[in-house]
């Protein structure tokens, strides 16, 4: 099976073809380039070349060059079972590979293995990589693989406003089907207060401790998984008391904090949470467990909060995403399978985000409904106001969410309430 390895790369560029003298090029070396082999440990080369030459592009960053990677590699595997080759790019329409995948992708999207958003998006990326091909003159085609047309989309702006432009697509994209239900960020929905606590539980009693104290994060923070597993034990040791909400503290994280901590699209700012659970996470911090766990792990990380036993990272810094909590993650809901947790069956970390930012949303709406989305947008660390609308939206036209429990303090402190009441 197709594999992607990451490497350090240096660009150079051909001096002079007859003495072939390569020169170092001015954009210096590129770590963690994604590569694609085939099965038999072969390089592919085209692709291996594009990829090389979007990250050497200053204006791309080397996180959507790893995306395009992912989605190159899940084309490759395909071809490799399906017993197709990416140059069969001739004849009719249906004997074309591109257009093959096509069609594997929109039944995948039927099965319910791919969501809509990630098979519109590899095809795309499918698409751009052919059209660097054809530029290179890599192929020579009789025939365009895809035709051009405009059309005219709809999408909200940054402030939250409904807006359309035109956009040239292609025959072969997949589009994504409008739908009445409003998707809060990454498509996922939070869960009931109930829910919460049966997760949490489950966590507690089943699951590594560091996992519990992640998702008790993720849940009474709204903080992604980048920022909780690039919490530092001195970020909790500097948190102050909210000098306004009972019960409440706040941390600093972003780049600009001190120290820093990992945030999507590098924003800076406070995180409001529980003060129990900031005393909770101080005692782990000095933990001797945490401590041997320190010493094992290199010297720029041992003051993360969260270490494996091995000494390791739970998440990299630059990535939103981690092998080590997703592997926690399908252990967490197996067991929660195994003991009834409905709650659990499809349950992902993400989800702790939207519980928390709808009834975070929730509050801000009923104390001052004018000022809610800033209160929304500035707690969550959104990058724009769109983002925070969906939440508003959701909350209005999803009422029963919000009537659940309309109390901030035992919807915010959940566990905790009990410490206060």
């Amino acid at each position: 099976m197709a594999l992607l390895e990451t490497l350090i790369y240096t660009p150079s560029r051909l001096e002079n073809a007859e003495s072939a003298v390569w020169v170092r090029s001015d954009y210096g070396r590129i770590a963690q380039l994604p590569q694609i082999f085939w099965s038999d440990g072969s390089s592919w080369r085209e692709a291996n070349a594009w990829l090389g030459e979007l990250a050497a592009n200053k204006a791309n960053d080397i996180k959507t060059v790893h995306s395009k990677a992912a989605a190159l590699l899940n084309y490759a595997k395909w071809l490799e079972v399906s017993k197709n080759s990416w140059m069969q790019v001739h004849g009719r329409k249906d004997e074309r590979c591109i257009n093959k995948f096509r069609g594997a992708l929109i039944l995948a999207r039927q099965e319910g293995s791919y969501s809509a958003s990630t098979v519109s998006s590899r095809i795309r990326v499918i698409r751009q990589f052919y059209s660097w091909i054809v530029k290179n003159n890599l192929v020579t085609l009789s025939t365009p693989l895809w035709r051009e047309r405009r059309i005219s989309i709809q999408f909200t702006d940054r402030y939250g406003f409904a807006k359309s432009k035109d956009v040239i697509t292609t025959d072969l994209a997949i589009p994504l089907r409008s739908r009445k239900n409003i998707d809060l960020e990454d498509g996922l929905w939070p869960v009931s207060t109930e829910d919460r606590e049966k997760i949490l539980n489950c966590a507690r009693d089943n699951a590594p401790l560091e996992i519990y104290y992640m998702l008790l994060l993720g849940f009474h923070t709204g903080m992604r998984i980048q920022s909780i597993g690039d919490i530092k034990a001195q970020t909790i040791a500097r948190a102050i008391v909210h000098p306004l909400q009972d019960g409440i503290s706040t941390i600093a994280i972003g780049p600009g904090a001190d120290p820093s901590v990992a945030t999507k699209y590098g924003k800076t700012g406070r995180i409001e949470i529980p003060t129990s659970l900031v005393q909770q996470l101080r005692v782990y911090s000095l933990s001797e467990e945490r401590l041997l766990r320190s010493t094992r792990a290199q010297h720029q990380d041992q003051d993360i909060l969260f270490i494996t036993k091995a000494g390791n990272r739970y998440t990299r810094a630059d990535r939103n995403t981690s092998g080590a909590i997703n592997t926690a993650m399908c252990e967490l809901r197996k067991i929660g399978k195994r003991l009834g947790i409905n709650a659990l069956i499809d349950f992902k970390f993400h989800q702790s985000r939207a519980t928390y930012a709808t009834e975070y949303a929730t509050f801000a709406l009923s104390i001052d409904p004018v000022s809610a989305i800033e209160m929304v947008r500035r707690n969550l660390l959104h990058k724009d106001e769109a983002t925070t609308m969906k939440y508003i939206k959701f909350i209005k036209q999803h009422p029963l969410i919000s009537e659940i429990n309309n109390k901030f303090t035992k919807r915010f402190l959940g566990r905790y309430h009990a410490d206060h009441a």
